[in-house]
Order: structure tokens, then sequence, then C-alpha cells
């Protein structure tokens, strides 16, 4: 290698002279086919399929010289001599290999020290000829084996000098600096990761070096750290970025005193205000901050030293200016700033290690809980104004660790100040807003990522429900007036008015089975907000599909306040059944809206008998509009419970059976029809609207379920017959169709329904029916 640091092809034939033990050999290969091979083996740009088998060749023949004895002292003596690149890191990579399969630490300890000193003098000599960042892979795979050699050599009884020995090298230049950052770099991911498996025995002996280190050479250690950031930022600062990521790791198990001085920590905030220097500072600090330390007066002390409460307000509020996205489709470019994640980061560090510290003083009995709770009050609104960043990963970790612990420790230690939950409440409400960036229509990975953000958010709020039920109410009340009172401009309120409805959900999770007691009394709280919700007309002015499914929500959560407050009835139909609910445009929202109201068809039946001619009509005005079978196949279902009757030996009025036998007739006729009509003028093209059909019909069968029981009565016979007479049309329908199988799937399904309501009676339909089902199954 000339001093340019460029390298110029071996002139010998034959191998460098190797560093031999008394009774070595040489190695039969000539120096220029190894060079060959090595080259041909590594080069990535080979394409062509004579080029990969030429490739291939070169491979068979290094995996066959690394088997030779003597390869140990081949590749120690390419490390003697001028060499080019691909020949140093092929016999490094080698070396590596023997010395963790024990070969080094089987050598005859004059081979040991002579390995040693050519290492040494490696990286004295040639190190600072390689031209940087060109020849990197170079230098990273010396600092590689010289990290695997000490880990082997048996420090510090052996090799006690290593480190002093490239203490020494470091006022060499700066590319003995980078080999310096690179060798602790190993140590660190070699020798004291917890990530690498280890048996007893390397454990013990990893172990075993990492306490003798921090014993002797760290401090000098932190030394060299501290000289390259001081000097080198202004010349090198990619050197300094490096030195302080390779300390980071090194903070959990030394002194913390070595490295959290004023003098450390005015380095750190001096550069968290250069842009090219600022993510590696605030992460020392983050690590810093993280240290581990069980007495609690120690890892305060670390945290005033750290000044994270004096400096990072400031700082929080500029990243945060800076990097916050102004555009509402921006809010899904969650690229974010790698600043505002480090320094949010740090936030969440020192708010979670100061709750811990005061949790720890609160169980303890312990008193001085003060100063924690100082500390909190300038954390926490830093935590809070990152949860209302706009990039979701951000305010995901300030939501779902340090709030999320805070929360905790109140729910735990009532005598905590609870001064930031009205602010949190708050943050909590207006985080949880949609923008308009949101894709409801194809959600990818990012909308899932708000989405998981709105569940923790959500979490925090019923627990704040419990913490403060008549503040998280009054707030609930607000958000609401506010969403009706701008609900004339529905493009802009509809985040927040979804937002408001969602919390008012959520909150019947405090309120439990005190609801109903609560809704019986007309001047409760949340009768009024119920009222005044049902009013508004919400739902129906502001139509956002994400607006009026919170709506449907609310109210199959709160249905106890329709069954009380009765004059509410038509509103309630008017909202499910209407443009907010079951005819609004959007598929989902009306599927879920015919859900929503068969179950609150099931529970307030009895609350719609006089409505029953009018939700009839309306059913079937949306049936006739919706194509959508799930859909209709919840509306059937609710039709069937309501026009179902109900305790009809009990009942004093047959003209009100009669009257809902007339309402069967309305319903079932055409689905009736239908089937005859396919029976009538089979075509293979009517067996999926045969099997629709059937499968109607089982759900309009669900609200009679049960009707034949003894302790129901009898159903009346006009009704028997009607469903009689739909069976038999089925038998026949199956026996054309039978051959889909979905007829038959459907046809069974009847069959279990038709059992379920006509008793014993059904034997004649069911026999056939299942004879037709197994007749045309694939058997």
């Amino acid at each position: 290698m000339t001093a340019q640091g460029t390298r110029t092809p071996p002139q010998h034939s034959g191998p460098p002279t190797p560093h031999r033990s008394p009774h070595s050999e040489t190695i039969p290969t000539d120096f220029n086919d190894f060079s060959r091979a090595v080259r041909v083996a590594l080069d990535p740009t080979v394409m062509s399929s004579s080029a990969i088998t030429l490739r291939q060749e070169a491979e068979r023949y290094l995996v066959s010289l690394k088997k030779h004895p003597q390869i140990w002292n081949f590749c120690h003596s390419v490390l003697q001599n001028p060499v080019a690149d691909q020949e140093i890191f092929w016999c490094c990579g080698v070396l590596i290999e023997l010395i963790e399969n024990g070969v080094y630490g089987n050598l005859p300890e004059p081979e040991k020290l002579a390995f040693e000193s050519t290492l040494i003098n490696w990286a004295a000599e040639t190190c600072p000829k390689l031209e940087l960042p060109k020849q990197l892979f170079v230098q990273s795979k010396f600092a590689q084996l010289a990290v695997s050699a000490f880990q082997h050599s048996g420090y510090p009884n052996r090799w006690p000098g290593f480190f002093d020995q490239f203490f020494a090298l470091l006022p060499k230049g700066e590319n003995l600096i980078d080999l310096w950052l690179r060798v602790l770099q190993n140590i660190d991911s070699s020798i004291v990761s917890r990530d690498v498996t280890r048996d007893a025995a390397q454990r013990q002996r990893d172990t075993f070096i990492k306490d003798n280190m921090r014993l002797t050479c760290i401090p000098q250690v932190a030394n060299t750290w501290y000289n390259i950031i001081a000097n080198l930022h202004t010349t090198r600062p990619d050197i300094v970025r490096y030195c302080m990521q390779v300390m980071c790791p090194y903070f959990e198990w030394i002194d913390i005193n070595l490295v959290s001085s004023k003098e450390w920590t005015d380095l750190f905030y001096f550069f968290a205000e250069k842009e090219d220097m600022r993510v590696a500072a605030v992460s020392c600090i983050v690590e810093l901050s993280r240290k581990r330390i069980a007495d609690t007066n120690a890892k305060l002390q670390l945290i005033r030293n750290l000044r994270v409460t004096d400096v990072m307000p400031q700082i929080v509020s500029q990243v945060l200016s800076q990097y916050q996205p102004q555009a509402s489709d921006d809010f899904f470019n969650d690229d974010g700033s790698e600043f505002l994640a480090t320094v949010a980061e740090l936030c969440q560090v020192v708010t979670m290690e100061v709750i811990e510290v005061l949790g720890s003083r609160l169980a303890a009995n312990q008193g001085g809980i003060e100063e924690p709770i100082s500390l909190l009050g300038t954390t926490l609104p830093m935590v809070l104004e990152l949860l209302l960043c706009q990039h979701i990963s951000i305010s995901h970790r300030m939501c779902e660790y340090s709030i999320r612990k805070y929360v905790e420790l109140l729910k735990k230690y009532p005598q905590v100040s609870r001064s930031y939950v009205p602010t949190l409440l708050t943050a909590v409400a207006k985080r949880l807003e949609y923008v308009p960036g949101y894709n409801f229509d194809a959600p990818g990975d990012l909308e899932d990522s708000f989405q998981d953000l709105r569940k923790q958010l959500l979490i925090v709020f019923k627990n704040l429900c419990f913490l403060e039920k008549d503040l998280s109410e009054r707030l609930i009340h607000e958000k609401i007036k506010s969403a009706i009172a701008h609900a004339h401009n529905p493009s802009e309120v509809w985040p927040a008015a979804e937002a408001a409805l969602r919390l008012l959900y959520t909150y019947g999770d405090e309120l439990g089975t005190a609801k109903g007691q609560l809704f019986k009394q007309q001047d409760s709280n949340i009768s009024l907000l119920m009222t005044e919700l049902v009013q508004s007309n919400l739902a129906q002015t502001v139509m956002h599909p994400a607006v009026c499914t919170a709506y449907l929500d609310v109210i199959e959560r709160y249905y106890q306040y329709f069954c009380n407050f009765h004059a509410a009835r038509p509103t309630l139909l008017q909202h499910v059944l209407g443009t907010s609910g079951a005819s609004h445009p959007n598929s989902k929202v009306r599927s879920k809206a015919c859900v929503i109201f068969a179950a609150l068809a099931k529970s307030m039946r009895h609350l719609f008998v006089d409505m029953t001619e009018l939700i009839t009509t309306s059913i079937q005005k949306l049936l006739a509009q919706t194509t959508d079978s799930s859909v209709k196949c919840a509306l059937y279902e609710t039709l069937g419970i309501l026009i179902a009757p109900r305790n009809v030996e009990n009942q004093n009025s047959a003209d009100n059976n009669h009257q809902l036998s007339r309402y069967l007739q309305v319903v079932i006729q055409p689905l009736h029809d239908h089937l005859q009509l396919a029976i009538n003028s089979p075509q293979d093209g009517l067996a999926m609207q045969v099997a629709e059909v059937i499968m109607y019909l089982a759900n309009l069968s669900k609200g009679f379920s049960g009707l034949s029981s003894p302790s129901m009565g009898r159903l009346p016979e006009e009704t028997c017959q009607m469903w009689r007479n739909v069976a038999n049309t089925v038998v026949t329908a199956s026996s054309i169709y039978g051959g889909l199988q979905a007829v038959r799937e459907k046809s069974l399904l009847f069959a279990h329904r038709m059992i379920d309501l006509l008793g014993a009676g059904v034997t004649v339909f069911v026999v056939p029916l299942l004879r037709n089902i197994s007749s045309n199954a694939d058997i």
C-alpha cells in the first residue's frame, strides 16, 4: 500500500514468508492463485453464468485452503505483508473463525505473543494509511479480529496491556481513533451484549472481562471519549457522532459519574443545538437517563445532573414548531424527524424514571415525594405537547408509556396530586380526532397505527373517568355541545363530533349497570346530556360515516335512555332507519345500523308495539333499496322480532294477533312468491337467488324462536299455516336447486329454524328436506 492508500499487486509468485512454529510446514499454494481466488469469490459484480461458475470454483478452492493445518500461519503472515484489501479481509475472517474454534487458545505462548504483536503493529503501521471510508470494510473486519483475540486471550491475566497499547496509538491520527471506536463497539457486541447466546463458561469469561474493565481501564476509556468529542467536533463530526453512538451501550454498566458531570452535559447540550450532532447527543442523554439505579436519591441526583427538566422544555417547543406538519395531508407522512423522535424518547424515559422514583417512595412510605412531583410538573407538559404532535409513532409512545404509567400511579396512590388530569383529558380528546387525510376506504399501515393509538387513548380516558368521573362527564358535555354548535359546518366539525361521541360511548364503561338507574332520573347529568344529543339531530346534520357509526354505537350502549324517555322513540327510529343509519350512503353504516336495530328490537320490543306498522313499512322500503345480503338478513331478523306474537294465550285481543299475522303475511309473501316463481320456471341462474331467499326466511323466523314452547303458549294457527306453506315451498325448491352447495346449506339452516318454530309438526317437512339435501350433496 502506498502512502496515498492505493494498493499495488503483489510481485512475488509464492506466498509471503509466514510466521512459523518450529514444526510448521508450507501451505502448498501459489499466492497469486490465492489472491485471484479471493478477489473472484468476494466480487459482488459477478453476474454472467461463466463468472458465477468461476466464483464457485474460487469458493471451493478457499474452502479447501481453510482446512489446511497451517492456515493459521498463512493468514498470520498475510497481516505482516502489504497485500490487497480482499486478502486481508478474507484472512481476518478466517482467523476469527479459528479463534472462536479454540486454535488461538491452544497456541504456544510465544506464538500468542507474536500474533498479538502483529495485531498492534498492523494497527500502528497499516491503519493510518487506509483510505476511509473506501477501505472501511477492512478496518471494521480487523477491529472484529482484534476483539476476538482479546476476548479469548485470557485477559487480564494475559494481554493486560491491550487497552494501554490502543491508548498509545490514538495520537497517530483519525484512522486510529476510528479503529479504537470500532474495537469498543465490538467489545460491547461480542463481550457485553445480552443478545449474544453464551454457554456457562463463555458467560463467566465475558463477565470476568467486563468486571475487570470496570475496575481498571474504563475511566481512561471515558477520557478518550471526552477528548474525541471535545477536540474533533469541528473537523470530524462524523467521528464524534460515531463516538457518541459507541458510548451509549456502555452507560448501562459503567460508573455513571464518569459521563454525567457538568462538563459532559455541557457538551451534550451544546451539540443538541447542532443539526449534524443533535440526534447523537440527545441519544446519550436518553441512555444516561435510562440508567438503572436502585437508590432513589442517587437516581434523582442523576436526573438533576442531566438537567433535562431545565433544558428540554425549550428544545421540545422548538423541535415541534420545526417538524410539525402544517398541511393535513402530511399527517400520514409519518417519516417525521429523527431528532423529534429522539427528543420524544428522552421525555418519555425521564418521565417514567421520575414516576418510578415517586412510586417507590410512596410504596415504602418514605416521604420525600415533593421533588419527583415537582419534576413531573416539568416533564408531563412536554409529554402532553408530544402527545398532540402529528406523528403517530411519537403520540403512541407518549400514550402507551409515559401517560399510562402516570395514570396507573394516580389510581394506585390517591394522595398524588391530580392537577394535570384536566389538561390530560383535553389532550386525549383532541388527539382522538381523525384528520381529513385518513383513508377510511382503503386503510393501510398508518391508518392501522392510528387506530392502535386511539385504542390506547380510550383506555387512558376510561381510567381517567374512574379517577375523575364528574370532570370527565363535564368534558364530554362540553365537546358534545361544541360539536352541536358547529354542526352547520360538517366538513370541519366531523372529527371533533366523532371524538366527542366516542368519548361518550367509552364513558358508558365507567357507568356500567348504573346507567339504567341514572336514566330513571330525568335531571341526571347523563339524562340531560343524552336529551341534548338526541334532540340535536347531530348525526343527521354531520353525516360523515365515522360520526354516524359512533352515534349508532352510542345509541346501542345507552338504549336504556330510550326505554325511559318514550318521547325520544321516534327520533331513535329516525336515526337508526333514516339517512344517518340504515339509509346512509355508506354500506358499512347501513349494515351497522341494521345489526344494532335488530339488537334494539330484542331489548325494546314492548316499546315498539304501537309503532310496528310504521317500522315494518320503513324496513320494507329499505329492503327494496338495498342489495347487501348481510343488511337484508339483519332487517328480516328485526322484522321477525317485531311482528312475532308474544304470550299469545294470555293476550286479551285476538285482533292484535290477527294484525301481527297480517304483518307477517305482508313480509313473507314476496319471499314465498320469489321461490314459487323459481320453482315454476327453473333456471340454473336462479339457484343463488333461491339460496338467498331461503336464508332471509331463516333470519325472519328467528323472531319466532321458542314461541311454540309451553311457557309461551302457542302460535296463532294462521301464523303456523303461513310457515307450513313456506316450508313446503322450500322443500320443493331444494329438490330442484339442491345441486348448489349454498342452497343445501341455507336449507339446512331453515330446517333448524323450523324445528324450533313448529316443534313436532315439522317432521313432515324436515324429512323430505333432509332427503333432498343428502341426495344432492357430494358424498
